[in-house]
């Protein structure tokens, strides 16, 4: 891809983190019942909104890489780490718990971030 569809890309990925993680950070208990998932309390509301917020925060972080921000490599990086993490930990805990299918099927867009980082990253990322 050139440069200004990279950006475009960034600009998809930044929404893609926004709209997974404002919902989780500004209404838990919407969210989980929205992605199926039981119904927080107590802390585990609080945990809900720290995760929301970590995915906002890596949204942020793409739409700097869009802008051409200074640090895309490093950005870009984190954002594999972050989002392998986030697949790998889904596949251990498969062999526990059933997930639903919007929890499994957000986890595979995220792989697939991660496949298209990984080529944004070998291919040298000068400007997104």
């Amino acid at each position: 891809m050139n440069a200004s569809k990279w950006r475009y890309f960034f600009w998809v990925a930044a929404i893609y983190n926004f709209a997974a993680g404002l919902m989780p950070m500004l209404a838990p208990e919407a969210s989980a019942v929205s992605a199926g998932l039981p119904i927080p309390e107590g802390l585990n509301i609080f945990n809900m909104q720290i995760m929301g917020a970590m995915i906002c925060t890596f949204g942020i972080g793409y739409a700097m890489v869009a802008l051409g921000r200074p640090g895309a490599f490093e950005i870009v990086l984190m954002g594999i780490i972050g989002k392998l993490a986030l697949c790998v930990l889904l596949v251990i805990n498969m062999q526990t718990y059933t997930f639903p299918t919007t929890v499994i099927a957000a986890t595979a867009g995220d792989f697939i971030f991660v496949c298209l980082f990984v080529i944004f990253l070998l291919r040298g990322p000068t400007k997104a």
